[in-house]
Formats: C-alpha cells, sequence, structure tokens
C-alpha cells in the first residue's frame, strides 16, 4: 500500500488563517475556507470562527457526516519582537504551522504518518532534483554579485557532488540492466 502524503490531504496552515484575519488576539471573526487545485472549483470548505486568537472552531463535512473541531492556538514570542501563531495538534498537543485531514480530523502529519511527495521518489531523482536546484542558485557557475565567495565556492561543491551522486545512481541503475 503507498504511503499517504502531506500534498494529498487538506491542510491548514496556521500562517494563512492569521493573515485572513481568523487568528487575531482580542478578535473573535467568523468566515468560510475552501481547498482548490490552483485556479480550479473548490473540492471542500469549512466554516471557521476564531475565537480571541486562543482557539478556532472548524465545521465541515467528512464522509457526508457533519464535524465539528475546536483547535487551540499557542503564542509564542519573535526573536525582534511581535509574536507568531502555532497549532496544538488535538492528538499529540505539540505545535506545529500547518494540521492535515487526511481522515476525518485535522491532526498533524506525524499523527497521521504523512509524508511529503519528494521522500518517496528515488534516490536518483531526489539526487537530479538537488543538482538542478544547486546549479540554478549558483547561475550555471557564474557568480552572482550579491554572494559571498565562500559560499558561491561551496554551493559549486556541492553541486558537484550532487552530479557525481547522480551519475552514480545513473551507471549504477545501467550496470543493472
Amino acid at each position: 500500500m503507498a504511503k499517504k502524503t502531506c500534498e494529498g490531504a487538506l491542510g491548514l496552515n496556521v500562517n494563512n488563517l492569521r493573515r485572513g484575519g481568523f487568528i487575531q488576539k482580542g478578535l473573535s471573526q467568523s468566515g468560510n475556507i475552501t481547498w482548490s487545485y490552483g485556479d480550479d472549483e473548490p473540492y471542500a470548505s469549512a466554516s471557521i470562527r476564531g475565537y480571541d486568537g486562543r482557539t478556532i472552531e472548524l465545521h465541515y463535512q467528512s464522509s457526508g457526516q457533519p464535524v465539528t473541531q475546536r483547535i487551540s492556538i499557542e503564542w509564542t514570542r519573535c526573536r525582534f519582537g511581535g509574536e507568531r501563531p502555532w497549532f496544538t495538534c488535538p492528538s499529540c498537543y505539540q505545535r506545529y504551522g500547518k494540521l492535515y485531514s487526511a481522515r476525518t480530523y485535522f491532526y498533524c502529519r506525524k499523527c497521521y504518518g504523512l509524508c511529503y511527495e519528494t521522500q518517496l521518489e528515488n534516490p536518483r531523482r531526489r539526487a537530479n532534483f538537488r543538482a538542478h536546484k544547486l546549479e540554478a542558485r549558483i547561475n550555471g557557475g557564474v557568480k552572482p554579485k550579491w554572494m559571498r565567495h565562500k559560499t558561491f565556492y561551496r554551493l559549486c561543491e556541492e553541486a558537484y557532488a550532487a552530479d557525481m551522486r547522480c551519475m552514480g545512481y545513473l551507471s549504477a541503475s545501467i550496470g543493472k540492466r
């Protein structure tokens, strides 16, 4: 059986809810949130009510049954002032920035045993992706004028190592055939 991924589950992001005004200290706000693929029609929705920046309450349908779930919000101080909200997972009571609904309720990815899609890719594809990402960052071997020399040379070495790792996986797969 294939492992479930975070990308295949509904996600609830605390920062998006804060930007939407649902999580604010001292204020209660209510409204609707929807999930969709890009610009497509929404495929899921929920009504949400924020209570004084400490709790949100979700009302939605799961498998045709109405569900009401309360999720606590915890605030931490930021280094240079202000505060940042976190969800408290209703299952394990740990702080998370994002909760997922893989079944009925919204819990953290660890409680549901979810992984990211990139974790399911084979090692050669991951190495290839890493090499391309590093090469784009070093601009094809030309140092960007804003980048420090030390950083540029370190990234060049990492890109070379990722290329070699990718070539190693490629030659091993060719050797098997």
